[in-house]
């Protein structure tokens, strides 16, 4: 079963962990993989639709997997204590936020893939006692996509780390160059569109001279 170079970035990360659970898992691609590749030992697979949900069960049935549950659910309220490590991905920053402030039980590690608002996700981790140990910015079929892992821990970050990645800055890898190179071009082009009055004038024109100073 073919899997995206997102979802196995994902899965890259789980280890040194065995019980996993994928929040939002579409199809069920992520959890039979990690299975498959014996990454994890037994995968929760939740999803707030059913429709998903029934494709993801052919698709665990069709691998004859016993070892992944699917489980309809909203967020998090379904996770056991058993579930050391915690799967999001292909969201907003912020949705993932409200989804994390949930009871996280005995989940030692959050690998995260926020599609936008990296800076909240940042900022809740935090506040949750949570520690960015990895992270980085690949790019999949002409997309640019972002991971973060945390561990339990406490961090203070900076308005640079807030936005780049404490991580991504000390490495400031090709992809985070090009992906950022290309998020200053988008905001110079909004600047120009926009009247020195206008209330996010000041705000961008800030991103813009961050982004540049980090380049």
């Amino acid at each position: 079963m073919k899997i995206s170079k997102r979802l196995k970035e994902c899965a890259r990360f789980v280890n040194p962990y065995t019980f996993v659970a994928d929040v939002g898992t579409d199809h069920a691609l992520l959890p039979i993989y990690l299975i498959k590749e014996g990454i994890a030992k037994h995968v929760i697979a939740s999803d707030v639709r059913q429709g998903p949900l029934s494709f993801a069960k052919r698709n665990v049935e069709a691998e004859g997997l016993d070892n992944i549950s699917i489980v309809l659910s909203d967020g998090i309220k379904h996770i056991t204590d058993d579930v050391e490590v915690v799967i999001i991905s292909g969201m907003g920053g912020k949705l993932i936020s409200d989804i994390l402030q949930d009871d996280l039980k005995n989940v030692q590690r959050l690998v995260l893939q926020p599609n936008m608002a990296s800076d909240i996700l940042r900022n809740s981790l935090q506040e949750m006692s949570f520690q960015i140990i990895d992270e980085v910015i690949i790019k999949d079929n002409d997309i640019h996509y972002e991971i973060l892992v945390a561990d339990k821990g406490t961090m203070n970050l900076t308005e640079e780390e807030l936005m780049f990645g404490p991580v991504n800055l000390k490495n400031k890898s090709s992809e985070f160059i090009e992906y950022w190179t290309i998020e200053k071009e988008k905001l110079e082009n909004i600047l120009k569109n926009i009247p020195v009055t206008h209330e996010n004038h000041e705000k961008i024109k800030n991103q813009i001279e961050m982004i540049g100073e980090v380049l």
